[in-house]
């Protein structure tokens, strides 16, 4: 597995376990009424729903309120980068026609093998990129045809070709929606920046590996790096090729690893106080729906055991707000 898909695949890890913790105490919210019956059953609920776990859930403030003010705030963050991010990718390629490829692009990507994966588009400006979420496809400029040389050529083909086969326009796409769901969990947004970084990182790599040499790539790096990319590619989902520090200090020898942006102490800190903020209202949901079951209530304070069980009208129906 390389670097760029296991920045890929943790990111989505701690996205599902962040998307579990704070999962529960929204089930708990909407459905307190299912968890009952499945926690305890119709003949239990009498035995649960003691004195003292009743007043303490009475005296909690409404904490379904802010589970799904919390809730719907993701989700409408969520859907509205996707949208954003798809439009934006839409009105910033729709401008680019295919027209007949170059003769030498025509030679060159059969050669490659990636005839019918790359399209040529007019525009003086050099510059490439991979475009399609279920099939992307390599789309080059006929600037960059005219700019660069055989074996730069290759190489920047070889590069896209890497986004195409790893599908990176999608994943690009989802690691920004995840971020964004996920807005109150830094370390959530620095992975996803994080495998951003580790792609074009794994890219250049892949071609150094196919042409035996960086002389190629760096070519080509400094041939287009004296020419902006016409759309911001932080806001587009697609792979463009990028001009960055770290892509030149990899050609010099420098660590991938060490390159890579680190998770910084404060987005942990931040992330960590969050989910215990959803931990403190899953136990602050539980106690108002009385889902705790009575041998932990036993255990925590054996008095209770002896206390007149409090007959409530369970099983709830409705959202716990």
């Amino acid at each position: 597995m390389s670097r760029a898909d296991r920045a890929f695949a943790l990111l989505i890890a701690t996205a599902l376990a962040a998307g579990a913790v704070l999962s529960l105490p929204l089930l708990i919210t909407l459905f307190p009424g299912g968890l009952q019956r499945a926690l305890h059953g119709y003949d239990a609920i009498a035995a649960v729903c003691v004195a003292a776990l009743y007043q303490l859930g009475a005296t909690l403030p409404p904490l379904g309120t802010v589970v799904l003010a919390l809730a719907s705030a993701s989700l409408i963050l969520g859907a509205l980068k996707a949208v954003r991010t798809l439009r934006r990718t839409q009105m910033a390629l729709a401008s680019h026609r295919p027209v007949a490829p170059p003769a030498r692009l025509r030679v060159t990507t059969a050669r490659l093998g990636l005839a019918r994966a790359t399209v040529c588009f007019s525009d003086p400006r050099p510059y490439a990129y991979c475009r399609g979420y279920v099939r992307p496809q390599i789309w080059i400029s006929s600037g960059a045809v005219a700019t660069l040389r055989g074996a730069e050529l290759e190489a920047v083909l070889h590069h896209e070709d890497f986004h195409r086969r790893a599908h990176d326009p999608l994943r690009i796409l989802i690691g920004r929606v995840i971020a964004q769901f996920f807005f109150a969990l830094p370390v959530v947004r620095q992975l996803a920046v994080r495998f951003e970084f580790a792609k074009e990182l794994e890219a250049d790599r892949a071609v150094i590996e196919r042409q035996g040499t960086t002389r190629h790539l760096a070519r080509a790096l400094y041939a287009l790096a004296r020419y902006d990319v016409p759309f911001a590619t932080g806001e587009v989902a697609v792979g463009a090729w990028s001009m960055s520090h770290a892509r030149v200090d990899q050609l010099c020898g420098s660590s991938t690893e060490g390159l890579l942006p680190k998770i910084s102490r404060r987005a942990g800190w931040l992330t960590g106080v969050m989910l215990s903020l959803a931990l403190v209202l899953t136990i602050g949901q539980a106690a108002r729906a009385n889902l705790v079951p009575a041998a932990v209530i036993d255990a925590f304070d054996p008095s209770a055991a002896g206390m007149e069980s409090h007959s409530c009208p369970l099983p709830m129906s409705g959202i716990l707000f």
